[in-house]
């Protein structure tokens, strides 16, 4: 997912989102959005995390998405964004994990790597 961060930076972040449906919910799913779960994702799924990275990520510098305890604020921020999100569609975000985050300027270059601070 790429977004941009408080500061301006351009940020791709690798994302494992785990997600639901209740078995109750599933009738409405099927009537409103489809059978293939593959719609669920590009559907519902897709447009949230874009919108809940772009909105939560820009909150955070650079730097405080790749350090420890801002960065596990972030992914918990995004996590109840996603789920606020998505609620009203009847799915439901269990954890978005952040697996990497990759900081580029505003060329595209890499300036930071998950690990190495910012200057």
């Amino acid at each position: 997912m790429r977004f941009y961060s408080g500061d301006g930076y351009l940020v791709e972040a690798d994302l494992t989102l785990v997600w639901g449906v209740a078995p109750p919910d599933a009738p409405e799913i099927v009537a409103n959005i489809g059978s293939n779960w593959d719609n669920v994702r590009t559907n519902v799924i897709e447009p949230a995390m874009k919108a809940a990275c772009q909105n939560v990520g820009a909150k955070f510098t650079s730097k405080e998405l790749i350090q420890g305890a801002t960065r596990s604020k972030f992914q918990d921020e995004l996590s109840d964004s996603l789920e606020r999100s998505v609620a009203n569609r009847s799915v439901h975000v269990l954890l978005a994990l952040i697996r990497n985050i990759t900081i580029k300027d505003n060329t595209g270059k890499t300036v930071v790597n998950e690990g190495v601070t910012l200057k």
